[in-house]
């Protein structure tokens, strides 16, 4: 009679694109969660060799999940990958990966929802306090000797001032939700696929985009996929460049106003004009 044999469970190979580490090789992030792996020993985790603005099919050769920082995962680096089932972008947006492609090749195509909503919040909060109280021009007049000038840099409060949001999705109610001690008025959101029930929710006041646009109070923070905010003294601030996507520029530079025809863009030190914008 035969020896019964016990076959080793197969491998699910997961790879990291290269951009998360250094150099050195090192990790970039302290912890990306990965030790949930450890006590799975048929899980299998290893790394690109190399970083590539655009994933090539041969670096998803023999696998089975891959987790996404910057590149593209694009129709063509999906071609022939066979082995693959699941592609998870380390962050929240689908801007990078062909969904449709990954939904014609059955692959499922994941973000990591919800991770970043308090930090972005956050940081939009600092971004508007910074604007609002003139914060680097301050800096530099600190820096350049020149604080005696500092009442030409006049701020303002967030107090009594109405927030615009455009999207109220999770960064969207995490800003509603940390501006609340400023006493701002009840803000307002335009977001067309969120039922009434959850501006209610979140005391937010749902408006179209037109109102929104007309009514935030001096400046306007506009919510995923673009961020603008438009300071007391015209300043316009960008995080990100999809803006055209929601507000056509001419749209833009007539709720802004008229007479501003050219827009600063502090962080960047530059200046644009209505027809570069």
């Amino acid at each position: 009679m035969g020896r019964s044999t016990v076959s080793e469970p197969a491998q699910f190979r997961i790879s990291l694109t290269a951009d998360f580490f250094d150099a050195a090789g090192l990790p970039k992030f302290a912890d990306m969660g990965l030790s949930v792996f450890e006590n799975h020993p048929h899980v299998n985790v290893t790394n690109f060799s190399e970083h590539q603005p655009e994933i090539a099919p041969d670096q998803l050769a023999n696998c089975h999940g891959v987790i996404v920082l910057t590149p593209a995962l694009t129709r063509q680096s999906l071609a022939n990958c066979n082995d693959l089932l699941a592609v998870g972008r380390f962050g929240v947006g689908y801007d990078s990966v062909d969904v449709d492609a990954c939904t014609e090749a059955n692959v499922l195509a994941m973000i990591t929802a919800g991770a970043v909503d308090r930090p972005v919040a956050e940081a939009t909060v600092g971004w508007m306090l910074a604007l609002t109280h003139r914060v680097l021009a301050k800096d530099l007049l600190v820096r350049e000797g020149n604080w005696d000038d500092r009442s030409q840099f006049m701020g303002c409060e967030l107090r009594d001032r109405t927030l615009g949001v455009i999207g109220l999705g999770g960064i969207g109610r995490q800003l509603v939700a940390l501006l609340k001690s400023f006493g701002m008025q009840q803000p307002i959101a335009f977001d067309p696929c969120l039922p009434p029930e959850v501006f209610n929710e979140h005391d937010v006041r749902s408006v179209e985009l037109d109102e929104l646009l007309a009514t935030a109070d001096r400046y306007k923070v506009v919510g995923w996929p673009a961020l603008l905010f438009a300071a007391p003294s015209g300043e316009v601030f960008w995080e990100l460049s999809l803006i055209g996507e929601i507000v056509k520029p001419e749209r833009l530079l007539e709720h802004i106003g008229k007479a501003e025809e050219r827009l600063r863009i502090p962080h960047l030190h530059k200046t644009i004009s209505g027809d570069q914008l």
